[in-house]
């Protein structure tokens, strides 16, 4: 190869190299940048619309702030010592819709977090025996990613209550299960058939757990209603991790439950 040839050769390779380069900062910085504004988002919605301190009764959510930006808003979901707290939305008989759009309504380059949503099946003002609440297992830690961290004892004592506030009752769960599993495995569920076939079900969780309560687990017959906290999880191929709470205390929240009214399609909202 001439001398000229070799030059542009690596003149090329260098450029394209150069090109490759620049495209892979600038899409590591458009991913850094998608994960910076909807945390940031999210963050802004829980400091202006929740408040979680105080007692189960004095925990209180701005439902008319929230359903301005998103009328199918149900509840709000936090657990104390991580970074969930966040609005849950339902869509009546869809599982994909909140998957890619945030809660202010938008999809696109710039969006991923998704929502946090009750499952479409259940009823949205979780009357349900199970309630399944689905969201992303995101790089950055966010939504539900730090349930996989929970497969830690310690992790996993350190963050044992689940509050969900709704507009019409205030929940606290007490977690007594981590499951991990893989997308095939269909947990979900929403009515059965008698008592002994819960405490079935209940049994079955505790039995797959990957952490055990330091009281030990609970009679599966004494449970209450429960929750799911259900993620992807990345230790499997098409992995799943499914933090599971029983209902321990329940309470009207500051905002008279009188003020609560059901819509034609049975969400819970505050009463105009």
């Amino acid at each position: 190869m001439a001398q000229g040839a070799r030059r542009a050769f690596w003149t090329a390779v260098m450029v394209i190299a150069g090109l490759v380069f620049v495209g892979a900062v600038s899409y590591l910085g458009y991913i850094a940048f998608k994960y910076w504004g909807d945390s940031s988002r999210y963050d802004e919605i829980a400091d202006t619309a929740f408040d979680g301190d105080g007692a189960l009764a004095d925990m209180t959510v701005d439902w008319d702030a929230l359903q301005a930006i998103n009328p199918q808003v149900v509840a709000w979901v936090s657990v104390p010592g991580t970074r969930i707290s966040y609005p849950v939305c339902w869509a009546k008989g869809d599982n994909q819709k909140y998957l890619d759009m945030n809660f202010d309504g938008d999809q696109g380059v710039f969006t991923g977090s998704g929502t946090i949503f009750l499952d479409g099946e259940a009823k949205p003002d979780f009357s349900c025996p199970v309630n399944f609440l689905f969201g992303h297992h995101m790089n950055d830690g966010s939504m539900f990613a730090c349930l996989s961290d929970f497969a830690d004892e310690g992790t996993f004592e350190a963050s044992r209550s689940v509050y969900l506030l709704t507009p019409g009752c205030n929940y606290e769960f007490r977690t007594f299960a981590l499951v991990r599993t893989v997308g095939s495995d269909y947990l979900v569920t929403h009515e059965f058939a008698d008592e002994a076939d819960r405490a079935k079900y209940v049994a079955d969780k505790e039995s797959r757990s990957m952490v055990t309560p330091a009281e030990g687990f609970p009679d599966a017959r004494a449970t209450g209603k429960l929750i799911a906290l259900s993620t992807c999880d990345y230790n499997e191929s098409d992995g799943r991790a499914v933090l599971f709470g029983s209902l321990v205390d329940s309470t009207a929240p500051a905002v008279d439950a009188s003020d609560v009214v059901g819509d034609a399609e049975g969400y819970a909202t505050p009463a105009s």
